[in-house]
């Protein structure tokens, strides 16, 4: 039976070089041609949420997620990342999975540094982290990705940033919220100087910075005007991403969440077919 997953086998060591390389795998290679259509992947209580969005010359391309929640809970109990097309009203979607990266779910999402180029790093969003991190690789505008599992330096450690220069030069980065295994927290950046074709051992940087904790959900302010209590917010340094998304639920205090980036702009929940958003 086709598979619509890519597996990531056991993690293999580069060979010695001057500089330590990073525990890598071999890319494996996904192509956008392969997606179906997304109503056949919402069945046992998914839901499709879509967090980023890119506008490569193909089209737009979206990136998302396929959750799955029982009856109790609003936060997800499963994630599966998706990549994304929309002809009209009809989505089409490639689910993504990996051994060794539980409940993974986008972190990061950009284009470039050349026309064709997107770059996306995944991580655990869901349950205790996982030991890898995944980076996702186009350089044909969306049509083919090379997917690559990078070790952490401890399991705890969390995908926090990325960033590539048009020479070739740039990082991956994981933070660690405290002291673990001998590991100090901080950020670990992962240096590539050959645009991410390898990876360098993980460059340390330490933080003694305590970070706030965000506030539950009930100890949020109830809105006196409307009767619901604000859920959640997500985090940007774009004013236009400050937004909430809203559920295909009327009730916002009981609206379920995707599971990797909370209030992504322009997000959408898809649920067998039906889609709402902020506006409606």
């Amino acid at each position: 039976m086709r598979k619509w997953i890519f597996l990531l086998g056991v993690l293999a060591m580069s060979s010695p070089a001057a500089l330590a390389a990073a525990p890598t795998t071999q890319p494996v290679i996904i192509k956008l041609a392969d997606a179906v259509a997304l109503p056949k992947l919402l069945s046992s209580g998914r839901e499709a949420t879509m967090t980023d969005k890119l506008n490569p010359p193909r089209g737009p391309l979206y990136f998302g997620e396929l959750d799955l929640y029982d009856d109790t809970d609003e936060d997800p109990v499963n994630t599966v990342p998706i990549i994304a097309t929309k002809n009209q009203d009809a989505w089409s979607a490639l689910p993504l999975a990996a051994d060794g990266l539980p409940n993974p779910g986008w972190k990061f999402v950009g284009a470039g540094p050349t026309k064709k180029e997107i770059w996306a790093g995944l991580d655990t969003v869901i349950g205790d982290p996982g030991p890898v991190f995944l980076l996702a690789h186009s350089m044909d505008g969306g049509e083919t990705f090379s997917l690559q599992s990078i070790k952490k330096p401890v399991t705890r450690c969390e995908f926090f940033d990325f960033a590539m220069n048009a020479d070739g030069h740039g990082r991956a980065t994981v933070s660690l919220d405290k002291a673990t295994n001998g590991k100090g927290p901080g950020l670990y950046h992962f240096d590539t100087t050959d645009g991410g074709k390898s990876w360098n051992a993980a460059r340390y940087e330490p933080d003694a910075i305590e970070r706030a904790d965000p506030v539950p959900d009930d100890e949020q302010p109830d809105n006196a005007a409307t009767g619901s209590r604000t859920s959640w917010r997500g985090h940007s340094n774009n004013s236009s991403d400050l937004k909430m998304i809203i559920s295909h639920h009327a009730n916002r205090a009981g609206a379920r969440r995707p599971a990797s980036e909370r209030g992504r702009s322009g997000s959408s929940v898809i649920n067998h077919g039906s889609q709402s958003s902020a506006n409606d």
